[in-house]
């Protein structure tokens, strides 16, 4: 990418491709260096153009190669980390090699330094060509940078329910972008959607597409939504009110997967639902004649407390984690349960149910 010397202050450390055209206003003689055991020939020089100055490290394939002072060139390179000058300045590199000679090496060392057809940094009074944005791309970008920051926020609702690890918010972010932009939803299928064409829409309607599809439900959400919906807890009305999930925003999948399956310290809907259904049918474990054994004889304990260690134990070995270290592996926690809350086991139990060794 061609940029001017002062659009240098914008770049930032590592950013590669870039390329400045200008006149070699300083050069040191051409350098043996070694990196990584090999030898590489560098030589330190400055170009100047009409926006300011930029110092250089190129990299030469032999000493013949060496740039001259006084030359007009383009260089490509990388931008380096920020270093201090002997004057104390902070400064940044450009380091890499020469592409173009406006005026040869071998022209200038033959005219003694003296090229009169040597091109000019700036021509006076003229203006700066202006310079047609391609609107298209422009877009595309900015699309893909909503599309990004929506499906980022989506999956902090996961991480903030511990349904997805902090580590790989990344990576399930990345396939809600990729499910858009892989060819699973084509521009076409945008278009034929909101109505109109892409030569007929206006700023306005792009912009108001472009959010529209911003705030609509993930994949994943539209998922954990899904089972919600399945779940043989939940009533006729509430589906209905949660309506067709083609609509659904991500704002309102939240609030569901939030109410439901609980967050932070809140125990789920769903959880207590559960516990109150299976004291209202009896549950098998506990009866008049063969009460439930407590952990501890002086433990007090709730009968929603032991219920729910009763599930999790039934769920270790569906799960085939009745061995405390595959456990702990498994779900990043320890099985002494005495210490427990029942918010804690209520997230335990819902880890278990979910669980995929796969």
């Amino acid at each position: 990418m061609e940029i001017k010397i002062n659009e240098m202050a914008k770049a930032k450390e590592g950013d590669s491709g870039l390329e400045i055209e200008g006149k070699v206003i300083f050069s040191q003689t051409p350098k043996i260096m070694t990196f990584d055991n090999k030898e590489v020939i560098k030589q330190f020089i400055v170009i100047k153009d009409d926006t300011g100055e930029q110092g250089c490290n190129a990299t030469l394939k032999s000493k013949e190669e060496e740039i001259c002072k006084g030359i007009y060139i383009k260089f490509r390179g990388t931008v380096s980390k920020e270093y201090k000058d002997k004057k104390g300045n902070l400064k940044r590199s450009l380091n890499g090699y020469k592409i173009d000679e406006i005026v040869k090496a071998e022209e200038f060392k033959k005219e003694g330094g003296n090229i009169l057809q040597e091109k000019p940094i700036s021509q006076p009074n003229t203006q700066p060509v202006k310079q047609e944005k391609d609107m298209d791309k422009v877009w595309e970008d900015k699309d893909l940078r909503m599309a990004r920051e929506s499906a980022l926020k989506n999956i902090a609702d996961y991480v903030g329910t511990n349904l997805v690890k902090l580590e790989e918010r990344f990576k399930y972010a990345q396939e809600d972008v990729d499910f858009i932009y892989n060819g699973l939803i084509t521009s076409e299928d945008i278009t034929k959607e909101f109505g109109g064409t892409a030569v007929e829409e206006t700023k306005k309607e792009r912009i108001a597409k472009a959010q529209e599809i911003a705030n609509q439900a993930s994949q994943a959400q539209k998922d954990m939504v899904e089972k919600i919906i399945k779940s043989k807890y939940i009533t006729e009305k509430e589906i209905k009110n949660i309506g067709d999930l083609v609509t659904l925003t991500k704002d309102n999948a939240s609030k569901y997967i939030s109410y439901w399956f609980g967050k932070d310290e809140e125990v789920g809907e769903r959880a207590k639902r559960e516990i109150v259904a299976k004291d209202k049918e009896g549950n098998p474990f506990v009866t008049e004649r063969q009460p439930i054994e407590k952990r501890d004889p002086k433990d007090d304990a709730s009968l929603a407390k032991d219920l729910l260690l009763e599930k999790i134990k039934a769920l270790r070995k569906d799960q085939h984690l009745e061995d405390d270290t595959k456990f702990a592996e498994a779900m990043e926690c320890n099985a002494n349960f005495d210490r427990w809350t029942e918010k804690d086991l209520n997230r335990l139990k819902e880890r278990l149910e979910m669980y995929n060794p796969l």
